[in-house]
């Protein structure tokens, strides 16, 4: 169910995108015949983000899977609704993307391309309460800006003085919902050879030096949030499941990489508040990031 709806939001965005990349190849040009050099560069780039679809949708926070509420920490006396399942259903997005060129060779044809890819959702995040006979849900309206920040450097390629465009490197994305009180402090991702703690999700992290798994492993992935007692889920491919509240503001969240699992991977580390799932009366309140990983042998190279 997720992935298809992942595709048809994906299938929206695209033409918007691609009818970016025509504009870019389209724009003002020195001669009737050839396009400036920095149309040509944009239009180029659009082509490399293009190519790889997941940087501008990993289809983790805009698809419509369910998430059972039986694991859920119990949430207190207080709460006002106690849920079964919840679910987000997107009815809306776009898609922004702007560019900022640096490095200039003496010709003026730049070496380096900062995008920053903002998207926008909108619809409502539902819940389905145990309250009465038969249950009823609970729609509350939801607002998500989602941002990545990516680099791509222009770089040799075969022989001679000839450079293609390379995506080399991104940062985690970063999904906030409107007026959120909900914080994410830090991610920290323990697993074979691999121990780090991420604070910053704008950061630019090397691609091709990312960390990296094996079919099989189990990664242990810790997040701390300004509350204790948040409701934190994880998202990897189709599953969706919570983690485990530690009392102190800190939640742990064993993931399984699959035996069958291989490529560009992407794992969500999404904070909601303990009223946006317990409390009909209480906002929709979001934090989430989403880091990348690589399973089995990342590519021998400098770009993605």
């Amino acid at each position: 169910m997720s992935r298809s709806t992942a595709r048809r939001d994906l299938a929206r965005l695209m033409p918007a995108f691609a009818f970016a990349l025509v504009l870019a190849g389209c724009g003002a040009s020195n001669s009737p015949t050839a396009p400036s050099a920095r149309t040509s560069d944009q239009a180029a780039v659009n082509a490399v983000l293009a190519s790889d679809p997941s940087f501008l949708d990993d289809g983790l926070m805009n698809a419509g899977t369910s998430t059972q509420a039986a694991r859920l920490q119990p949430a207190g006396p207080a709460a006002s609704i106690p849920p079964l399942t919840f679910w987000r259903a997107i009815t809306g997005s776009s898609l922004d993307v702007a560019y900022a060129f640096s490095d200039s060779d003496a010709a003026g044809r730049p070496h380096q391309a900062d995008v920053t890819v903002t998207r926008r959702f909108t619809g409502t995040f539902n819940v389905l309460t145990a309250s009465g006979d038969t249950g009823s849900v609970v729609h509350k309206p939801l607002a998500d800006t989602w941002v990545r920040y990516l680099r791509l450097r222009r770089l040799p390629t075969g022989g001679g003085d000839a450079t293609v465009w390379r995506l080399t490197d991104g940062s985690l994305v970063e999904v906030t919902s409107d007026a959120a009180t909900t914080t994410v402090a830090s991610v920290r991702v323990q697993g074979p050879g691999v121990d780090t703690t991420i604070t910053d999700p704008t950061a630019l992290w090397s691609l091709p030096r990312v960390r990296a798994f094996s079919p099989g492993d189990i990664v242990t992935v810790t997040a701390t949030t300004g509350r204790a007692d948040d409701v934190v889920l994880g998202y990897w491919h189709d599953r969706r499941a919570p983690f485990q509240n530690n009392g102190d503001g800190t939640y742990t969240f064993d993931l399984h990489i699959g035996d069958t699992d291989g490529g560009w991977r992407w794992f969500a580390v999404n904070a909601v508040s303990n009223g946006t799932l317990h409390d009909d009366t209480l906002p929709y309140d979001s934090k989430a990031w989403v880091f990348g990983c690589f399973v089995g042998p990342r590519p021998d190279r400098d770009w993605y």
